[in-house]
């Protein structure tokens, strides 16, 4: 196969639009029998460049949805997501790199993901007024969070059961890296954050 996928979001300053390419795979084995599990290998391109690959295995079919998959994306250019950094955080994105390494296993209706992520060059241009925009200082925390290279290193494991209906995994994640720009900026500097559950990382939501 050879898909393609064209995004825009428009609920931004300015919209944002990107395109996968190359999108093909195979999911295999699909069954609703209990125990019987199918085997997942997708991949593609963002804008024909950064690779993008899903493998594991899954069964969507049975009561209890089991899922057990790992994401690797690499080399995504940032500078396009500049509407996102324009309106959430309030500058322009000028360049930067990411780097995204997830695992998701779902059984017995429990979620446990590892989330690595890798973010080299991250820069700031200038501000940009907007009313979505994080009060946080972020560009001096994530100048706290950059090691010698100029490289960003987070570890956000998530966890929490799917059929509750306070969990919310994009609410956990981004409750963790705001969590982690606070504790940069208190010294020692904190580059990761391991919330024990979806019940503890809402609740400073």
């Amino acid at each position: 196969m050879d898909g393609t996928i064209a995004f825009t979001d428009k609920h931004l300053l300015n919209d944002f639009e990107t395109t996968f390419y190359n999108l093909g795979g195979r999911i295999s084995g699909l069954s609703s029998e209990a125990f019987v599990l199918a085997d997942v290998d997708l991949r593609g391109n963002l804008e024909n460049h950064s690779p993008l690959t899903i493998t594991g295995k899954i069964n969507p079919l049975r009561e209890d949805l089991f899922v057990d998959l790992k994401l690797s994306f690499m080399d995504i250019d940032l500078s396009p997501m500049s509407p996102y950094a324009e309106t959430y955080l309030g500058y322009i994105l000028k360049r930067g790199k990411l780097f995204l390494d997830l695992q998701y296993h779902i059984e017995n209706k429990e979620l446990h993901s590892e989330n690595r992520i890798r973010v080299d060059q991250f820069t700031f241009g200038d501000p940009v007024k907007s009313d979505k925009a994080t009060s946080l200082p972020v560009k001096l925390g994530l100048a706290l969070l950059k090691d010698h290279r100029g490289e960003i290193h987070l570890d956000v494991p998530v966890m929490g059961r799917i059929d509750d209906s306070k969990f919310n995994i994009w609410r956990i994640v981004f409750q963790v890296l705001k969590n982690l720009l606070v504790k940069a900026q208190s010294p020692p500097p904190s580059l990761s954050c391991h919330p024990s559950s979806a019940e503890a990382a809402t609740s400073a939501w």
